[in-house]
């Protein structure tokens, strides 16, 4: 349902649901396919009205238009009604989803492959010692040495970062030595 060029299918969708003369084609063509001039005459609606408002119900995907001669019957999309709101929602639009948004954090902390700072923010510093614990091998141990030069590399201040690590459950301190468990 997504297009970067266009609105987005499931807001059009929800646009079209927000009008109630729109609410009452639908509860009638959930009952049976119809058209146009039925549709104005139960709803005391003109027909150049009902095809304004079928438009925007074909164009959301809610309704299907089928020409036969001079008429269009329109039926409604099952597929379409037959989703949970949940779902739509869902689909609609990913506000900073988690890889996104922890891509921005990286991108924003880091430069050139060293952390230009450390966060305050707990949430994003978090990201940032993640991203650096991803640099050592899960379950391997390293030395004070190693730790120190692999995080050096990255930061002058190996001490916070290290404890970071260690408070954060990346890394386990085995007396003198360092392993990588999260």
């Amino acid at each position: 349902m997504r297009d970067c060029k266009h609105e987005n299918q499931t807001v059009i969708l929800f646009k079209a649901l927000a009008d109630e003369s729109r609410l009452k084609i639908i509860s009638i063509l959930m009952k049976q396919d119809s058209y146009s001039e039925y549709l104005a005459s139960k709803l005391n609606l003109t027909a150049p009205t009902i095809t304004y408002h079928m438009e925007k119900l074909v164009n959301a995907n809610i309704v299907r238009g089928t020409k036969i001669q001079h008429y269009t019957i329109y039926s409604i999309n099952k597929e379409i009604m037959n989703t949970q709101i949940g779902e739509l929602v869902k689909s609609a639009i990913a506000i900073d989803d988690d890889v996104t948004y922890e891509k921005k954090v990286i991108g924003h902390f880091f430069e050139y492959g060293r952390l230009k700072k450390i966060p305050s923010q707990l949430k994003k510093r978090e990201i940032v010692i993640g991203y650096i614990a991803s640099k050592f091998e899960l379950g391997k141990e390293y030395s004070e040495k190693q730790i120190v030069a692999e995080i050096t590399a990255m930061h002058d201040d190996h001490c916070t970062i290290k404890r970071d690590l260690i408070g954060m459950g990346f890394f386990q301190d085995i007396g003198g030595a360092y392993k990588r468990i999260k």
